[in-house]
């Protein structure tokens, strides 16, 4: 979930009312838009193919306290010491991109939005490197509402869905190597399997 100098405006997804809505239609008309990076490959360097599959043949995974619907042929991690779970080896991905849920505590028991609002409020005077996250936009889940936004990654591509229950706060980010260039297809595709993260007990 490498950089972190700038980050990408998010592409318009067919919807953000329901999983369904984003179709994977709509995220196939959003590949013509696509742009390698512009970059002279080293000596001897060559693009490597797509990762095989189909984001169409998905299986369900269940960890802990959350459900996820990922394609078949998707690697899922377990809880790693930092309490995160990731997915990848995700079909169209030429390079490493990741998909990962990790989860916190929101001690003031904010709203959903009252607490993204928060994590857009960065001091640039103590660090003037410092950057904000895109401006979130409305995402309906399987069982509840979240809130999608761009983040800062240097020339990749990342973002992130935040929803809440409760105290507990869930991050659902994917973040796209540079290497693969910009890509609004996988990121609507992103966006469609993070929109299947339901909760769970």
């Amino acid at each position: 979930m490498s950089c972190s100098k700038k980050s990408h405006d998010q592409p318009a997804l067919a919807s953000t009312a329901a999983r369904d809505t984003i179709s994977l239609d709509s995220c196939a008309a959003l590949d013509a838009q696509g742009a390698p990076q512009n970059r002279v490959l080293e000596p001897g360097e060559t693009i490597p193919l797509p990762h095989p599959g189909s984001w169409a043949a998905t299986k369900r995974v269940a960890r802990d306290s959350f459900q996820l619907e990922v394609p078949s042929v998707a690697n899922v991690g377990s809880k790693d010491t930092q309490g995160a779970y990731w997915v990848a080896e995700l079909p169209g991905c030429r390079y490493f991109c990741v998909l990962g849920i990790t989860f916190q505590t929101d001690s003031m028991d904010r709203s959903l939005d009252q607490y993204v609002a928060s994590l857009r409020i960065v001091d640039t005077a103590k660090d003037p490197d410092a950057e904000i996250p895109g401006l979130p936009h409305p995402i309906r889940l399987a069982r509840s509402d979240g809130l999608m936004m761009s983040t800062p990654c240097g020339d990749c591509t990342s973002g992130q869905i935040v929803t809440k229950r409760g105290r507990t706060v869930a991050y659902i980010g994917y973040s796209i190597d540079d290497r693969d260039g910009y890509q609004p297809g996988l990121i609507c595709r992103f966006a469609r399997v993070a929109s299947t993260f339901a909760w769970v007990h």
